[in-house]
């Protein structure tokens, strides 16, 4: 399964650079921007599990293109490149969503240790024929059965918000433990968040589900399910959990409907990641090697609330939930 790359740089001559110190065996398709609206519209294309962005670009520089990313929520991972050694630069960039900073001409060597330290040179190997069939009816069963789960959790809740949720198309994808660890790096790099997680196992299925929600997302729901004298942190988490006792639990119960089984879950826990805090991660998936991934978003248009849903399966599950899908699909 490939992997898409950009290098947005507007020196020809870096991006051949960078392209030619990507390791040899990966299975990627490579697009080139040679400045930052080609890099945003690439991304909006959905051509950028990665984007190499140069910091220094005439017209849009590559901090308004991580200010765009981030504004509109786009789904990539960024590592910046600049031929500034500032450390405000460095921190400007990693504030604004970038994994990582690389000073130009670019070393080789270091661009190798951190694809290496997030564990890229080993994840992108060329995947075979077969396993891409595997994958892309996989996908199609998951998103099936994904859309139904989501539309009967998105019902439960209208019930109490009394307010219209619009739902985001699911996206399904097979990836691992270090590309999930670099999104949520540069999710917190972006802002604050609070993440609400959920453990689930029955039928040969097992993983975890996760909501993440904004700072204020809380305060925003308060009126509209309880009367609160005052909104205290131990209201807010009370308030966060609650709402996801009813989007994951009703989730969950319409996938295992589906599947014909049953899931154990786990009570909720929350994690809270803000940018100054580093280390903490929210979820056990940094033990599964393989891990199918579902994920789309709820929104409360009138509320200005919007919140991401990640539904996380194991290895072993990827097995289980191709075998479903190849009696569905018979």
């Amino acid at each position: 399964m490939s992997a898409s790359i950009v290098i947005c740089d507007a020196s020809g001559p870096a991006r051949e650079h960078i392209e030619n110190s990507l390791p040899a065996d990966w299975d990627v398709v490579i697009t080139h921007a040679s400045n930052g609206a080609e890099g945003i519209e690439a991304i909006r294309a959905g051509k950028a599990d990665f984007i190499f962005l140069a910091l220094s670009m005439p017209e849009m520089s590559g901090f308004e293109v991580l200010k765009a990313i981030k504004d509109e929520d786009l789904p990539t991972i960024v590592i910046a490149t600049d031929d500034d050694s500032q450390l405000s630069r460095q921190q400007q960039a990693q504030e604004l969503g970038a994994i990582a900073y690389i000073e130009k001409p670019i070393d080789i060597g270091l661009l190798r240790n951190i694809l290496n330290e997030y564990g890229v040179l080993d994840i992108l190997i060329s995947s075979s024929s077969e396993n891409d069939e595997r994958d892309e009816n996989l996908s199609d069963f998951c998103q099936e059965i994904a859309n139904i789960a989501m539309g009967r959790a998105a019902a439960l809740l209208s019930k109490v918000i009394t307010s219209k949720c619009v739902l985001s198309v699911p996206k399904v994808t097979i990836t691992n433990s270090v590309t999930l660890k670099m999104e949520l790096n540069a999710e917190r790099n972006a802002r604050d968040i609070t993440i609400v997680s959920q453990g689930f196992v029955g039928g040969g299925v097992a993983g975890e589900a996760l909501l993440t929600f904004g700072s204020d997302d809380a305060a925003l729901f308060a009126p509209l399910l309880k009367n609160y004298d005052e909104l205290t942190e131990t209201v807010k988490k009370g308030l966060l959990l609650e709402i996801t006792s009813m989007l994951l639990g009703s989730f969950l119960s319409g996938i295992a409907d589906q599947l014909d089984i049953s899931f154990s879950q786990n009570h909720p826990k929350i994690t809270a990641i803000n940018r100054n805090e580093t280390g903490k991660g929210a979820s056990q998936h940094d033990r599964y090697q393989e891990v199918l991934a579902i994920e789309f978003n709820y929104a409360f248009e009138e509320e200005g609330f919007v919140c991401n849903q990640q539904v996380l399966f194991t290895g072993d599950s990827v097995s289980r939930l191709s075998e479903f899908a190849e009696i569905a699909l018979a």
